[in-house]
């Protein structure tokens, strides 16, 4: 490229699209999100409700699991959003995160039991964050 072209960083909110050049062409701006931790007064109740299945750990611990398992990727993740929720499962772990994305809040985070699944443990998590956007 011979020319000098000015260029701009920036992120867009919500679902992080938007339009360039007089060609109209659809970008998405794919900013990792920065968790804040659970919805506020949820982090104890998710704890005491899903601590377990990851060991015998501390509440802080269960917190660090679940924002560094926010921020994983790989082969082995499955992700999607569903309105302003992302859903990520860990296919090796069967880790699963629930979080809103414009708040930066997670709602759940928990390990699947086959025991407890309907049809599998990712659609069951799609299935369950459809009925928070309701």
């Amino acid at each position: 490229m011979d020319e000098k072209v000015k260029v701009y960083n920036f992120e867009v909110g919500d679902n992080h699209t938007y339009y360039v050049s007089e060609k109209g062409i659809l970008v998405h701006n794919d900013c990792d999100i920065i968790w804040k931790g659970f919805s506020k007064g949820e982090l104890n109740v998710h704890f005491l409700k899903h601590g377990a299945e990851f060991g015998e750990i501390t509440q802080s611990q269960y917190l660090k699991l679940a924002k560094g398992f926010a921020s994983e990727t790989g082969e082995h993740i499955e992700q999607q959003t569903v309105g302003k929720f992302l859903i990520k499962y860990n296919k090796n772990t069967q880790d699963i995160l629930v979080g809103r994305m414009d708040l930066r809040e997670i709602r759940t985070f928990y390990m699947a039991n086959p025991v407890m699944t309907k049809i599998n443990p990712f659609q069951d998590a799609l299935d369950f964050a459809a009925t928070l956007t309701k």
